[in-house]
């Protein structure tokens, strides 16, 4: 059986300061995490792994991206969770036949690697993400 760290990818959550938000982790867990602005995407994003799970916070640098929009409608908190070690082609033909919106067509380039989300509204509370496993994440 495989344990989380082999299933979620990571867990994405909308903050107001990432910075302080990875020292808190920091702090609190006795780990390193990195924090970094992505002009691009008009985020600055960090990242801290605790016990094998990858936690990633998103901190809009405008009012016009969709962690600003996150922020003004709900607050802080978990927007997605992210899943690999799917085949990632099965499991978003998948989602697409069983009736799931997905978010980007045909996927969105994260990091060379392909991945998908299924909206909230379709499951009614955090959005999914699926993304490509890494060479260095599959599973035998």
């Amino acid at each position: 059986m495989q344990d989380n760290s082999d299933i979620i990818d990571h867990m994405g959550f909308v903050v107001e300061d990432t910075r302080e938000t990875v020292k808190k982790f920091e702090k609190l867990f006795d780990v390193e995490g990195s924090v970094r602005e992505y002009e691009e995407e008009q985020v600055v994003l960090g990242t801290v792994k605790v016990n094998g799970i990858k936690f990633v916070f998103n901190e809009p640098m405008t009012d016009d991206t969709r962690w600003a929009r996150f922020l003004r409608e709900k607050g802080e908190g978990l927007e997605h969770i992210c899943f690999s070690n799917f085949d990632f082609d099965e499991i978003t033909d998948k989602a697409r036949s069983k009736g799931f919106q997905l978010t980007h067509d045909p996927h969105k380039d994260v990091g060379g690697r392909r991945a998908n989300f299924v909206s909230e509204e379709d499951m009614h509370v955090a959005k999914l993400e699926f993304i490509e496993p890494s060479e260095s994440d599959k599973v035998e």
